[in-house]
């Protein structure tokens, strides 16, 4: 068996980094997350593409959160994110990156 894995040098970036990206979900979505009662909320899986052009792409609701909502308020933060920092290869080329975002209820790790 042979497993390849291809990983850019490079990752792309939200522009500020890890902590600003959670910001930016965190305050838009707190109070459509806030109105859930716990443990009602599902974990939620979504994916999308980074171009190489640090543009969002190819959004796929993976497994819904089990509230339509929070589903299209999911597609629409990810769709409307600023730029990212486009990923590199080891020649510095820009290439594209896919992601997958996981979204649970406050408490549930996620």
């Amino acid at each position: 068996n042979y497993i390849l894995t291809v990983i850019p040098e490079k990752e792309a970036e939200y522009n500020g980094g890890y902590d600003k990206l959670i910001r930016y979900f965190e305050e838009k979505s707190k109070s459509e997350i806030a109105a859930i009662k716990s443990g009602q909320l599902e974990t939620a899986f979504i994916q999308f593409t980074v171009t190489e052009k640090g543009e969002i792409s190819d959004i796929d609701l993976k497994k819904t959160s089990g509230y339509s909502q929070i589903d299209k308020l999911m597609f629409e933060l990810i769709r409307d994110m600023p730029k990212w920092n486009p990923a590199e290869n080891s020649k510095g080329e820009k290439v594209s990156q896919n992601f997958e975002f996981a979204l649970a209820a406050p408490g549930d790790g996620c």
